[in-house]
């Protein structure tokens, strides 16, 4: 049961930390020890909101590795930056199913609490955008903006029990907003080649007669598509809302009833591009020029119990001191 399982004082526990090989010239490897110490504060960080896991064991460690920064979709032509996060994995106890008289941690049952440095990470959505660029930039969609917390915007999914904010200089962004202009222009040009690769394999076809009838109809699924993003776009145009930021339902949307646009509490997320401007070259590659917190918890394993997830995350959105870590931002 929940107040069974509650009782379980659990521990903090360090693991491995993971270095992936990188150009000195992106962080020289004396200048590796900075990050782990800001790694360290961030676990400080999360002690001082979360000191006692309850009815949870926690692992944590740090994860280095070089990226790219506003780069195009074949991250060739990017920024270098030193890219790193803060790990910490809580692994739920439960009641062993056939041994009534013993609980353990549950390896596929767990909350997470991470930071992202210089790295957009958990505000992007699982869906990849592998071919859109703006800009010869490459496009992330982000997850929808459900709420506020301590003054900064949620992302998150609703009924999905994970969330994210972004941390980052006041008054700049490391994101820039794709407009519903920029994203209905290219869904012409998509369109366009995807239906003309759809039909070319059928111009092939020694059958006159089903080609015809095969391009016709591809034909005339693209032409609906095209007429229901030119109503869109005049739409929008009319509310003036084509340099606003394009808040998509999916990607692509070919079916019928489906909106194209969409407010983040109806599904809506926000395409964006990396802002090559925001990254200082003449900072530390260690330095967090921005940051992504991250938190997932767990309540619906009600035979495992399920109270220790709720308790971490109202536990940490109560006590997280988040003005500490924003005062991390270019330190």
């Amino acid at each position: 049961s929940d107040s069974l399982l509650m009782t379980i004082k659990g521990k903090y526990t360090k693991g491995n930390d993971v270095v992936y090989p990188s150009p000195a010239s992106v962080l020289p490897m004396a200048q590796q020890p900075e990050v782990f110490r800001r790694i360290g504060l961030m676990h400080n960080l999360l002690l001082e909101a979360y000191p006692q896991p309850l009815g949870l064991e926690a692992k944590w460690f740090g994860k280095l590795s070089n990226g790219t920064f506003a780069d195009d979709v074949n991250f060739s032509h990017g920024i270098l930056v030193w890219m790193y996060f803060y790990s910490c994995t809580f692994l739920s106890y439960t009641c062993v199913q056939n041994k009534p008289n013993e609980v353990a941690p549950l390896a596929d049952v767990y909350d997470h609490f991470n930071v992202f440095v210089n790295q957009i990470g958990a505000l992007q959505n699982d869906f990849k955008l592998d071919t859109m660029t703006i800009n010869s930039r490459k496009v992330y969609m982000l997850n929808p903006v459900v709420g506020s917390w301590k003054g900064y915007d949620l992302y998150g999914s609703p009924g999905e029990g994970f969330r994210a904010i972004l941390l980052k200089r006041k008054g700049e962004s490391p994101i820039t907003p794709v407009t519903r202009k920029e994203y209905l222009e290219y869904c012409f040009r998509y369109f366009n080649i995807f239906f003309e690769n759809q039909a070319k394999p059928m111009r092939e076809m020694a059958d006159r007669q089903l080609r015809d009838e095969l391009i016709n109809k591809v034909n005339g699924m693209k032409e609906d598509v095209i007429k229901r993003y030119q109503a869109e776009w005049k739409t929008s145009s009319d509310a003036n809302l084509l340099d606003s930021p394009a808040e998509i339902y999916s990607p692509f949307t070919i079916t019928e009833g489906t909106p194209i646009f969409a407010s983040g509490p109806d599904g809506g997320k926000m395409l964006v591009t990396e802002n090559p401007a925001y990254i200082k070259k003449d900072l530390p590659k260690y330095a967090p020029q921005f940051m992504v917190l991250y938190w997932k918890w767990t309540s619906d394993f009600p035979m495992y119990g399920g109270e220790q997830g709720v308790y971490f995350k109202k536990t940490l959105e109560a006590h997280f001191p988040i003005e500490k870590l924003q005062a991390m931002i270019d330190k």
